[in-house]
């Protein structure tokens, strides 16, 4: 549950600040990877005290090092919270994954240059790994069909 999460962040982040923000302090804390599907469905799924403390939950993550979270959702969910202060404070717009066509006609992700190819369609099963801004074009995994193995 969010709480949860959000109790362990906040504890981690108690010991990490009472250590003088030494590393060592914290490397017993394992890393952890938090996938959200659907920022929208997760937002409206939370409490109005917990809406509040999304932002400082993100902020401390960041900060820890320990924590890295997957967000998975369409472009428009991410457009209505890109000018939100913990958006703009802990996501890199930079990285990302984009599938399908029109990554060259979106903001979200930045990508350094814009080349030709990038308007081309290329359907769902293919997308782009985005890192520093530069995109690369990647084929998605399919679940298997018949009896392929």
């Amino acid at each position: 549950s969010f709480t949860k999460l959000y109790v362990e962040i906040n504890n981690v982040q108690e010991v990490f600040q009472t250590n003088n923000f030494d590393t060592n302090s914290i490397a017993s804390v394992p890393s952890s990877v938090i996938f959200i599907a659907g920022l929208d469905k997760f937002m409206t799924k939370l409490t109005p005290e917990n809406k509040k403390l999304v932002g400082k939950m993100f902020e401390l993550a960041k900060e820890l090092d320990k924590y890295c979270f997957l967000i998975a959702d369409s472009v428009d969910k991410f457009k209505k919270v890109e000018y939100d202060d913990w958006y703009r404070a802990t996501v890199n717009n930079t990285r990302g994954i984009w599938i399908g066509d029109g990554i060259a006609n979106q903001f979200s992700i930045k990508l350094t240059k814009t080349t030709k190819e990038l308007y081309d369609e290329i359907g769902n099963k293919f997308g782009y790994v985005v890192e520093r801004g530069m995109p690369t074009l990647i084929k998605l995994l399919e679940e298997g069909k018949g009896d392929e193995k």
